[in-house]
């Protein structure tokens, strides 16, 4: 990497852009240059201004933020550095830019902007994380391997070698970037110890899984075989006592649905004959439908006849109206033609005197506005003169006042004169006061671990004690247990006597099931004898009622037979109506003839009663059939159950109550004994997992006490460490702090920050009130002259306005003369008005006019035309009344009226042929139900189930979920123990596969693994430590062959010489002067500079090393090692005060301190565009 340019802006106190441009001939042609200036003058913010834009911050105050900005210059609103620097890669230039809101000093700091461009202006990146990700991939450095490579900082070195073994350490790693190596011992160690804990967790998870014996597993399998068999028994009888019922349940509902079916079908028959008469109607409507059209077309004649006939009335009404209208519109017109010709002329006659009047009016308005804006003049002279003077007496009280401010400022600065240093050396008290403040945290958190520490080891102890008394406790306690359960297995092999548990539920069950048998059987044979005088009983009842049946159906005969001759009789209405008393009869020669007039009502009422008493005995017999039916139907279910029963006894062996109760005793001992010794199992299975659980968590503890003892002992000595540092810093800090007179640091930082403040405000307020005086005076000159020329120019002013003011008050005298007060556009405009409103008013007439005339002449051509419509009219409708009332003949309606009485609407029509549909559609359907009704209800009753009831249909369903809920919980088990097994196995497999990962970290944990990662580290630096002393020897070499630089054997972070001069004598490197330590100091940071770059080629270094304690002959010898790098095609930059560097290097970058503690750079490569 190389630097080509660098260009900032206002960074400390290099006020203003500079550019250094590093191609410049003379850097290529030495390789070597100084960066020379008095103390303070601002030569390291060269460098700042580079880590600035290759990284956003520096090595003195680190990153910049929007809240914090220590490198913008005093009282300026922005900077930025931009650097053009080559790598591998290419060329590249990166910026940073930061400013205050609006860019005015004081103000909010803003956020800083940074990107990064190729040479040719891409842009690559420009949010900040993507910009530092760029340049570090371009430079192949981050910031800690930049300043260790290419910009090596004041001071790192010179405290290397003056620290003692216990602070280089950290030092080493600070600037080696060896800190990894801790950060993996730590790592190694707590990795270690989570392995150990996870090892210690799964052992602990095995023994709380518990296992079934295989003598448990036997006895389960053989109550699970056991239990089955008697669920598949159990099911088959409640499946069969389920099927009877829902057979008894089909028959009654097939029985109430054929009850429904003939409600239904009574209530169809009335429903049907209350319909007749609207059938009647129906079938008339449908005869008159076809005579619709033609009615239609005669009614519309008829319709058109009587609107012409009307509108030939209207319109002979409305002709002479119209004539009279006519000659009203035309004398109206004429009167509007005089009008508009004498406005028209007054018009003409107004517009010459209009216009010289305008003229007028325009004059004088110019007149009176240029009079009007000459006296603003006069009013704005005025207030410039007021204003002026204020100014003028304010200006000369600010100018007493900066002068008095002036003298205040030189009055601090005699007073505090050692409070200038603070400009350059507070930042290097501030990082001292942060470090202080990092030991004094680190020292107050290793207290606070230490305490903690401790009390946690105490606890361990604690923990330890009392997991081993709990340990003898679950011990004791397990061996109780198992005594318990061995007395319960031998209570219960005394209460089975030899046989299972199963073999005395199935006696019982068989003594049980006879005696239930037994009772059944009596039952169901009183049922049947009941059933049977049942069935006798509907018979007679049945035969009764078809004799009845019977009798009804002869007297319905006869009364339809009456019924149809009178209707036959009525039928001959018209040739009764002829017959005379008197005369001979024509049909039977009878004299006399007395229903001629009246006939006799029909004894309709009579055939009803007979109907509805037919329905009822229907009804009646249909239902005590379906009575008898079923009687029978369960008649035969009952000897069935009563042979089954029968049949059943013989199988089932003979036995006392007193057996059963016996039996059913020893049963509820046995179900209580395997009920204790469940209850005993899982008593001592809780016992042997808790005794596993406390052996593992007293072996826990143990492991954990010793740990925190551990852990306790490594926080006291952290503890102690952290003391001894916090103390040497703080006592270092106090050294530097006493020039300005602070003993205590709790409130130095904002001491000396507001005192560096103060002194730089009152250099630039000093600074700002002598340009502000000088400016002062020559503003109250200028503006005395200004006064001068208000005055005149008022003078001027005046005059002018006099003599346009006769001039006006002549023109206005005029204009009154002429035309008066009177507006000229207002008397254009009533006059306009005037003449518009007349031809608007001819316009109206006109048209009114026009369209009278054109009325007329519309009504006159209808009146002729309705004349002709009506002949034609009359003739269509004398025809369409012919072809209808044949129509009407034709159709059997005598007259239009009988027509018209027979019409139905459409929806009318559509209802009643809907009702017609629907009753002849509900008679088929209910005659088919009823029909396969009747099918399914023969086919029920021909099958045969068993005899039951629902009590034993529940009681067989409950057995049947009983023996399911104990099969389902000897399965959970088996599940249970399988899946335990499987638990188990898989939990031998982790804590074999833990075992290897514990011992693969334990072997790491022996080599580098330690808590405070101490172990790794000092090796790691060890290493780290031998090389850079090699590289460091090879630049020693080149500047002085006197030393030889080796690590100390007993101490290897201690650095020891090889004096040359002395025959070899081994001594400390403290014990070397100023100069030799500052030539081991720069073979070191050389050295330091080839390892942090590692493959990456190096072409511009800069030291920032302090030359002053060298003597000539050494100065002599460093230069000329630091010549030999141009060698290497190296370009190396010495930043120092020392003058003696000006005589001996010939290219220099200057920084010349000026007034205001501003400086300004010179020298080779430097301009400044601003």
């Amino acid at each position: 990497m190389k630097i080509l340019e660098l260009r900032f802006k206002n960074i400390n106190s290099l006020y203003g852009e500079w550019c250094i441009d590093f191609t410049d001939p003379d850097f290529a042609a030495d390789g070597l240059f100084a960066i020379t200036g008095a103390t303070r003058s601002g030569k390291t913010t060269i460098l700042d201004a580079l880590c600035l834009a290759l990284y956003g911050q520096t090595p003195r105050l680190g990153k910049m933020t929007q809240s914090d900005n220590e490198v913008m210059s005093r009282q300026t609103g922005d900077c930025f550095a931009e650097v053009l620097f080559e790598a591998a890669s290419g060329t590249f230039r990166a910026t940073w830019h930061q400013h205050r809101s609006r860019k005015k000093a004081g103000a909010a700091l803003q956020a800083p902007r940074r990107e990064v461009a190729k040479a040719d202006g891409t842009l690559l990146a420009e949010k900040l994380k993507d910009v530092q990700e760029q340049i570090d991939s371009i430079t192949g450095m981050s910031f800690d391997r930049f300043t260790r490579s290419i910009l090596l900082a004041q001071g790192s070195f010179d405290t290397f070698l003056k620290a003692d073994a216990d602070e280089r350490s950290p030092i080493l790693e600070q600037i080696t970037g060896t800190e990894i190596y801790s950060e993996i011992s730590k790592a190694v160690h707590q990795r270690n110890s989570a392995e150990n804990r996870v090892l210690s967790e799964l052992k602990a998870g095995l023994g709380g899984i518990a296992l079934l014996s295989e003598d448990e597993l036997e006895q389960i399998g053989f109550d699970l075989k056991r239990l089955e068999e008697k669920h598949r028994t159990e099911t088959k009888k409640r499946d069969a006592a389920k099927a009877a019922l829902d057979w008894l349940a089909r028959i009654e509902t097939l029985e109430k649905d054929l009850e429904t079916n003939r409600a239904e079908q009574k209530l169809w028959r009335i429903e049907n004959e209350a319909f007749q008469p609207e059938a009647e109607r129906l079938a008339l409507a449908k005869r008159a439908r076809p005579l619709d059209v033609e009615h239609l077309k005669l009614v519309n004649l008829r319709n058109l006849r009587s609107e012409i006939e009307t509108d030939l009335k209207d319109a002979n009404k409305a002709l002479p109206e119209l004539d009279k209208q006519y000659k009203e519109a035309t004398d109206a017109l004429n009167a509007c033609t005089e009008q508009l010709e004498e406005t028209t002329k007054a018009q003409r006659e107004l517009a010459p005197v209009l216009k010289q009047v305008r003229a007028l009016d325009t004059t004088i308005a110019e007149r009176s506005a240029s009079l009007e804006k000459e006296a603003e003049q006069i009013a704005e002279l005025q207030n410039e003169q007021i204003a002026l003077q204020s100014k003028e007496t304010e200006n000369r009280a600010k100018l007493a006042q900066r002068q008095t401010e002036l003298l205040e400022a030189a009055t601090y600065q005699e007073t505090h004169p050692q409070d200038a240093a603070l400009v350059g050396q507070l930042a290097a008290i501030f990082q001292s006061l942060e470090q202080l403040k990092a030991l004094e945290a680190d020292q107050t958190e290793a207290r606070s671990e230490a305490e903690a520490a401790d009390a946690a080891a105490k606890t361990a102890a604690d923990t330890a004690k009392t997991a081993a008394e709990q340990l003898a406790a679950a011990q004791e306690q397990c061996a109780q247990a198992e005594t318990a359960l061995t007395a319960v297995n031998t209570d219960l092999e005394t209460a089975c006597a030899g046989q299972s548990f199963a073999e005395w539920q199935t006696r019982l069950n068989e003594l049980q099931r006879r005696f239930k048998l037994e009772k059944q059987g009596t039952e169901n044979r009183n049922a049947l004898s009941a059933k049977t005088a049942e069935v006798q009983t509907i018979t007679d009842e049945l035969a009764q009622k078809i004799n009845e049946q019977t009798g009804l159906q002869r007297e319905q005969e006869l009364l339809l037979q009456n019924l149809q001759l009178r209707r036959e009789i009525e039928s001959l209405e018209a040739q009764r109506s002829e017959l005379i008393d008197g005369q001979p009869c024509p049909l039977c020669g009878a004299l006399e003839h007395p229903y001629a007039s009246k006939l006799p009502k029909p004894e309709t009422d009579s055939i009803d009663k007979v109907n509805a008493a037919l329905s009822t005995l229907a009804e009646q017999i249909n239902t005590l059939t379906g009575k008898r039916a079923a009687a029978e139907a369960q008649s035969q279910t009952l000897r069935e159950s009563i042979e089954r029963d029968e049949a059943e006894l013989q199988t089932l062996a003979a036995g006392t109550a007193d057996e059963a109760d016996e039996i059913a005793g020893r049963i509820e001992r046995i179900k209580t004994l395997e009920q204790t010794l469940a209850e005993a199992k899982d008593a001592f299975d809780t016992a042997r997992a808790r005794l596993s659980e406390q052996r593992l968590a007293e072996q826990t503890a143990q492991q954990t006490a010793a740990s925190a003892e551990e852990k306790r002992e490594a926080a006291e000595r952290r503890k102690t460490e952290t003391a001894e540092r916090f103390a040497k810093a703080e006592s270092k800090l106090f050294q530097t702090l006493e020039p300005y007179g602070i003993e205590s640091q709790e409130t130095t930082a904002e001491q000396l920050k507001a005192r560096r403040d103060r002194w730089v405000d009152s250099e630039k307020q000093s600074a700002d009130l002598k340009q502000a005086i000088a400016h002062l005076e020559t503003t109250l000159a200028n503006q005395s002259e200004q006064l001068d020329n208000l005055k005149h120019r008022h003078r001027e002013l005046t005059k002018r306005i006099h003599e346009q003011q006769s001039s006006l008050t002549q023109l206005i005298t005029d204009r009154q003369t002429q035309f008066g007060d009177r507006q000229p556009d207002k008397v254009e405009h009533e006059h306009q008005t005037a003449l518009d409103t007349a031809r608007a008013t001819h316009d109206a007439a006109r048209q009114h006019q026009h369209q009278i005339e054109q009325t007329r002449t519309r009504v006159r051509e209808k009146i002729r035309t309705l004349e002709e419509n009506r002949q034609t009219n009359a003739a269509e409708l004398a025809e369409q009344e012919s072809l209808f009332f044949q129509t009407l003949d034709t159709a059997g309606f005598e007259d239009e009226a009988a027509y018209l009485a027979a019409r139905l609407t459409e929806s009318e029509q559509t209802e009643l042929e809907k009702r017609a549909d629907e009753l002849k559609q509900r008679q088929i359907q209910l005659t088919a139900l009823e029909t396969e009704k009747v099918k399914q209800l023969q086919a029920e009753r021909a099958q045969k189930h068993m005899e039951t009831s629902p009590e034993e249909y529940a009681e067989l369903s409950d057995s049947c979920i009983a023996l399911q809920q104990e099969i389902g919980g000897l399965k959970d088990r088996i599940k249970a123990n399988e899946q335990a097994q499987t638990r188990h196995a898989e939990k031998l497999a982790e804590i074999e596969k833990q075992q290897t990962e514990c011992h693969r970290w334990n072997t790491l944990h022996e080599l580098i693994g330690s808590a405070d990662g101490k172990k790794f580290r000092n090796f790691a630096q060890g290493l780290t430590f031998e090389l850079m002393v090699s590289h460091a020897n090879r630049q020693l070499a080149k500047m002085s062959d006197r030393y030889l630089l080796i690590r100390d054997i007993e101490k290897p972070l201690d650095l020891n010489v090889v004096d040359n001069y002395q025959a070899g004598e081994i001594r400390p490197v403290k014990n070397l002067s100023g100069g030799e330590s500052f030539i081991v100091s720069l073979s070191l940071a050389l050295g330091l500079s080839k390892m942090a770059s590692k493959q990456i080629r190096v072409d511009s270094l800069f030291l920032d090393e302090g030359f002053g304690t060298l003597d000539e002959d050494a100065l002599e010898t460093a230069l000329e090692a630091l010549a030999e790098l141009k060698q290497d095609g190296k370009l190396i930059g010495v930043i120092s005060h020392v003058g003696a560097l000006k005589e001996r290097i010939g290219t220099q970058i200057n920084v010349h301190t000026t007034s205001g503690g501003r400086s300004r750079l010179s020298g080779t490569g430097v301009s400044s565009p601003s």
